[in-house]
């Protein structure tokens, strides 16, 4: 995730804050984060696209992506996992807890703000969607200020004290450690289905190369419109997805985004594959519960335009197969926004 690099690489800043003895460190290390930054914004600046990519990414991020993202810290956690849920809130009682023992040792120690640093940027980048996923996505930052509150209480105690923290840490994580291993034995050698681009493995997604060898039997010249939420599959298909929009969520995306995606399916696709499973109310409650309603009035116009545009062929699981229906036409896509 972008967000969480950023705050990740000012936590490693913090290591070079002392201007006077490292001063040209934090300089060569500002230098190198600004490198990246500053070739984007140069290639926007030459193409005439700032504005539109602020729009894009900045504003409409801000204002539409957020709201539908809440959930509750620690969301979907399971007993394996179970630590992550509880480890931020645990490092930040420890450190107190340390500094509160000894608080000028601990500030006058280098280590500590660079660890707290990285635990934060580890904290903040799980936001705004803080379920287990993204904390673990996140957990790697905040093992630094783990071992450095762990040396913390061990220092001075012996080996025993450091062989029962160790002891205790591996307890605690083992069985998601277990889990993970034999998530990855599984991933290892899974069973493969043949696609345009080479053999792909589709983890429960079992009717996906069914639906693949349907599309394959399409004539090649044939647009191609994926609904509401599969941005790959147009690549393993080697289709051409007729929209500019190949995500669609209720509450995020944009009623004149409904409607311009409804006119190119209408003018330019021949063929149509929505998968069930992301237009399901339910099914979207439980993914994003901030949303308001899973089936706003441009959503329902929009899926309705699509099943008067295209005709069921087939269907594989979740996924539909449509197609043109004779006479179809672009009159429904009007009505979208609502104007």
């Amino acid at each position: 995730m972008p967000t969480r690099g950023l705050l990740a690489a000012m936590a490693g800043a913090t290591a070079s804050l002392n201007f006077r003895t490292h001063r040209w460190a934090l300089v060569a290390y500002g230098v190198g984060l600004a490198i990246a930054p500053a070739g984007l914004l140069a290639y926007l600046v030459s193409h005439h696209a700032l504005v539109a990519a602020f729009d894009d990414v900045i504003r409409f991020t801000g204002a539409r992506y957020r709201s539908i993202q809440g959930l509750p810290f620690g969301s979907g956690a399971t007993r394996l996992n179970l630590p992550l849920k509880f480890l931020f809130p645990f490092l930040a009682l420890f450190t107190l807890l340390i500094c509160a023992r000894d608080w000028r040792g601990s500030l006058r120690d280098p280590m500590l703000p660079l660890c707290v640093a990285f635990g934060l940027a580890g904290f903040v980048g799980c936001f705004p969607r803080p379920d287990l996923v993204h904390i673990a996505f996140a957990a790697p930052l905040a093992l630094p200020l783990l071992a450095f509150c762990i040396r913390g209480v061990t220092e001075g105690r012996g080996s025993a004290a450091r062989y029962t923290a160790a002891a205790i840490v591996i307890a605690v994580f083992a069985p998601a450690a277990v889990r993970l291993a034999s998530n990855a034995l599984g991933a290892s050698s899974p069973e493969t289905a043949s696609t345009p681009r080479g053999d792909v493995a589709f983890l429960g997604r079992t009717a996906i190369p069914e639906l693949l060898r349907r599309i394959a039997a399409t004539p090649a010249e044939d647009g191609y419109f994926f609904y509401p939420y599969m941005p790959m599959l147009p690549f393993l298909a080697a289709r051409e997805h007729v929209s500019n929009y190949d995500i669609f969520t209720p509450g995020y995306t944009l009623p004149s985004q409904y409607r311009d995606a409804c006119l190119s399916a209408t003018r330019s696709a021949s063929w149509v594959v929505i998968d069930r499973n992301w237009t399901d109310p339910k099914t979207l409650k439980q993914v994003w519960p901030n949303i308001l309603d899973a089936q706003p009035p441009e959503t329902r116009r929009f899926e309705q335009a699509l099943d008067n545009a295209f005709e069921l062929v087939a269907r594989e699981g979740s996924f539909e197969l449509r197609h043109r229906r004779a006479g179809g036409d672009q009159t429904d896509c009007e009505g979208i926004t609502g104007e």
